[in-house]
């Protein structure tokens, strides 16, 4: 997972109350496979149709190692056809707007028609 600097500078807009920011409460995928790194500003490939559209979700705190230390972002997506996931990712708007964070796992999980696939994403604050 790596935070980008958009998401960076947006967190300290947030805790700063400087500048004018939005917080973050959407989650997509995609199918791109290229690393996460910190200059990214969107998903390689977002999916979009089929049930895998961007969604706002209510992000919720958590605790990793002391209390309310993570915020979690939680979402199921129910295909009605094909795709493929390998990147994950946390925005500030339905459309577009700042990337929090990208996720890319190991390999592609091919989902067929009226499979779920649930995301569970923490960022941790260390």
């Amino acid at each position: 997972m790596a935070v980008t600097n958009l998401g960076k500078k947006a967190i300290v807009g947030l805790t700063g109350n400087i500048d004018t920011q939005t917080a973050f409460g959407y989650v997509a995928n995609g199918s791109g496979s290229t690393a996460a790194a910190a200059t990214q500003t969107a998903l390689v490939s977002e999916n979009s149709g089929s049930g895998s559209d961007r969604a706002a979700v209510t992000p919720t705190s958590e605790q990793t190692t002391t209390a309310d230390d993570t915020l979690r972002y939680s979402k199921t997506w129910t295909f009605s056809g094909s795709k493929t996931l390998r990147e994950f990712g946390i925005f500030n708007a339905s459309s577009d707007g700042v990337m929090l964070a990208r996720y890319v796992i190991a390999a592609d999980k091919s989902l067929s028609s009226g499979e779920t696939y649930t995301l569970t994403y923490d960022i941790i604050v260390a």
